[in-house]
């Protein structure tokens, strides 16, 4: 299946991801146990790491089929933390879970390589 073009952006992994993960590494001992959402995450990478390196992850896009394939596919992995892929949109209220991750203030990291 062609992944090439999402939503007119690309199934592309963007430098900024590549910079970001590079971040998440160099922070990997504080992320354990820690809530972290990645907005815009496209092919879902930086989330992915997140949740590897223990983090319980909520990675968000307008689109999320490729998301939630390399979700699915790094989740079979295992790893410390967790990971959901949620449906989200500028504008639009967001989803029950992550609001209800906001209003009992757990949310501990945001993140987002080309927001």
């Amino acid at each position: 299946e062609d992944v090439s073009m999402v939503d007119g952006l690309g199934g592309v992994v963007w430098d900024g991801a590549l910079a970001l993960c590079a971040h998440l590494d160099s922070i990997a001992e504080a992320l354990p146990g820690t809530c972290v959402v990645e907005l815009g995450c496209g092919t879902g990478l930086c989330g992915v790491l997140a949740a590897a390196l223990g983090a319980h992850t909520y990675v968000t896009d307008r689109e999320t089929d490729l998301a939630e394939r390399n979700a699915a596919a790094a989740t079979s992995r295992g790893g410390g933390g967790s990971l959901e892929v949620l449906r989200c949109e500028w504008g639009q209220p967001l989803p029950t879970e992550l609001a209800r991750v906001v209003a009992e203030r757990r949310l501990g990291l945001v993140i987002g390589a080309g927001v």
